[in-house]
């Protein structure tokens, strides 16, 4: 059987998009997307009993790629939304 991803809330702007998800059957996780002057980072975070930790950053991430501040907000939303894709990805493989 396949697992599959339950996105059950987003936030999407031009420097911060999240997503909290769970997966069917697993677990339940928070991807944050960021970029601003001089950075641009991708976290995944897993809820546990005693509250949220940090997993994996772009770094862990295949396919993350760095989102520059200076572009227009619609090619950085493009990028968050890119590399919360490669997130949901990487989560699939660990759950």
């Amino acid at each position: 059987m396949e697992k599959t991803i339950e996105v059950l809330v987003s936030n999407d702007s031009p420097s911060y998009s999240s997503e909290s998800l769970v997966v069917v059957g697993g677990g339940k996780y928070k991807i944050v997307a960021e970029n601003g002057n001089c950075y641009s980072h991708l976290k995944v975070y897993k809820y546990t009993h005693n509250g949220i930790d940090q997993i994996a950053c772009e770094y862990d991430i295949p396919n993350y790629n760095s989102v520059n501040y200076i572009w227009d907000d619609d090619k950085r939303m493009k990028g968050n939304t890119h590399n919360i894709l490669a997130a949901e990805k990487y989560i699939l493989k660990i759950d």
